[in-house]
C-alpha cells in the first residue's frame, strides 16, 4: 500500500511538472498551435490531458475569430492601397502620353531647312524678269534682298543685273521646308560614291556642268562624311507644294532639283526612284538645292 501511493504522489509531481512545462511554453509564445503534440507526448491522464487540449482549442477559436475581426479591415486597406496606385499608375501613364503627344506635335511642326537653293536665269535674249514664291514667309536669308520678288534684268549669258546696276550670277535663298522622311522610293549610295553617282543622276535631271560642279562641291562634304547614303530627288508637285515659282516672263524650260539625304550606318532596301531626262530648250530656269532628313 506505501508503494502504491508513494506512486501516486510522483506521478502528481510529474504532472505538475508537465503542466509546468507547457504552461511556460503558453507563456514565452502565447499560441497553442504546439501545445497538442507536446500532450501527446507527456504521460498526463485521459482528464488531464482532455482538459489542456480543450483550453487550446478555446484559444485557437478566439484567435481565429480575432483574425476574422482583422480580416475586413486588412482586406479594406489592401483594396484601397490598390485603387489609390491604380490611379496613380493611370496618372502617369495620361501625362506620359500627353508628353509624347505634345512633343510629336512639336517634331511634326518643325519644318526642315532647305539649303542653298539657287535660281539660274538663261534667256535667249537679254530680258526683265521678275520672280516671286508662293511662301516668302518661309524665307530665312536671301540674296540679293527679296523685297516682293526679285527684279533683274537676265542676260543671254546667265548675268543678272538688279535695278542698282549690281551683277550676280545666281538667285539665292534658304528657307523652311516640309519635315522630310524616308520615302518608299530613292537611291542608297556609298558615301565613297557620292561624286560619280551625283555626276550621272544631275546630267539626267538637266544640270550642265557648271551648275553640275557647284552641286557637287557644295553637297560632296556631306555625304562623303557618312557610309551610306540615302539620297532623292523631289518630284516637281512636291517642290511647289512647299515653294511655288512664279515667273514672268514664263520660261520655256523650268527645272528644279531639291535633293533629300540622310546619312546611314548600313544600306536599307528601297525601290530605286525612276529619273526623267529633261532636255533643256529656249529660255531655261535652273533652281537647285537640298536638305537632309532628320
Amino acid at each position: 500500500m506505501e508503494e502504491k501511493e508513494e506512486m501516486e504522489i510522483l506521478d502528481e509531481e510529474e504532472v505538475e511538472k508537465q503542466l509546468e512545462k507547457i504552461e511556460i511554453v503558453e507563456h514565452v509564445e502565447s499560441k497553442y498551435d504546439d501545445i497538442k503534440p507536446r500532450t501527446e507526448r507527456s504521460e498526463l491522464s485521459k482528464e488531464e490531458k482532455k482538459e489542456i487540449l480543450e483550453k487550446a482549442n478555446n484559444n485557437d477559436k478566439v484567435s481565429e475569430e480575432n483574425n476574422m475581426n482583422e480580416k475586413p479591415i486588412n482586406t479594406e486597406k489592401k483594396r484601397g492601397f490598390s485603387i489609390i496606385l491604380v490611379i496613380v499608375i493611370g496618372i502617369i501613364a495620361l501625362c506620359a502620353y500627353a508628353a509624347f503627344y505634345i512633343w510629336s506635335e512639336i517634331q511634326n511642326s518643325i519644318d526642315t531647312q532647305w539649303d542653298k537653293p539657287i535660281i539660274y536665269i538663261y534667256p535667249e535674249k537679254d530680258t526683265n524678269v521678275e520672280i516671286t514664291v508662293s511662301n516668302p514667309e518661309k524665307f530665312t536669308v536671301t540674296y540679293p534682298k527679296y523685297n516682293n520678288g526679285w527684279k533683274v534684268k537676265a542676260l543671254t549669258d546667265g548675268t543678272l543685273i538688279d535695278k542698282n546696276n549690281k551683277k550676280y550670277y545666281a538667285l539665292y535663298w534658304e528657307g523652311n521646308g516640309d519635315n522630310n522622311t524616308i520615302k518608299e522610293d530613292g537611291f542608297v549610295v556609298k558615301g565613297e560614291d557620292s561624286a560619280s553617282f551625283l555626276e550621272e543622276k544631275l546630267e539626267i535631271l538637266g544640270l550642265n556642268y557648271k551648275e553640275s560642279n557647284e552641286f557637287i562641291m557644295y553637297w560632296l562634304p556631306k555625304l562623303e562624311s557618312n557610309k551610306y547614303n540615302y539620297i532623292r530627288f523631289k518630284t516637281s508637285e512636291e517642290i511647289d507644294s512647299n515653294m511655288k515659282l512664279n515667273i514672268n516672263p514664263e520660261p520655256d524650260t523650268l527645272i528644279r532639283i531639291m535633293m533629300e539625304y540622310k546619312g546611314l550606318d548600313k544600306t536599307i532596301k528601297i525601290e530605286e526612284q525612276v529619273l526623267t531626262k529633261v532636255e533643256r530648250k529656249g529660255y531655261t530656269v535652273v533652281e537647285w538645292g537640298g536638305t537632309e532628313i532628320k
